[in-house]
């Protein structure tokens, strides 16, 4: 697999249950807090298989970097239910060639 060429970034807010990113394999190089988050942490999951956790409380202007970490099938953020805040992640697709 070849990278493409771009990152994306792509803002979520948390208020939203799930969020799917990008349902094929990807690259994530790390979180940016837009907004202050609740007391509930953030799993970054690849599917079903949490590979990050953004802390509960995570203050708004903190980054987490990853990397970049490979995600193998899909991208997404799984808040609880409850949770609020935003937060910025970048990603970069991961593409085949022909």
């Amino acid at each position: 697999m070849a990278l493409v060429d771009e990152w994306n970034v792509t803002e979520v807010d948390l208020a939203t249950d799930i969020t799917t990113i990008s349902n094929q394999p990807c690259l994530v190089k790390g979180v940016y807090i837009n907004v202050a988050t609740s007391a509930h942490a953030v799993p970054i999951m690849d599917d079903t298989t949490q590979k990050h956790v953004i802390p509960a409380s995570a203050t708004a202007g903190n980054a987490y970097a990853f990397g970049p970490a490979r995600y193998e099938t899909k991208l997404i953020v799984d808040p609880d239910d409850s949770a609020t805040g935003k937060i910025v992640i970048t990603w970069h697709e991961l593409a085949r060639h022909a």
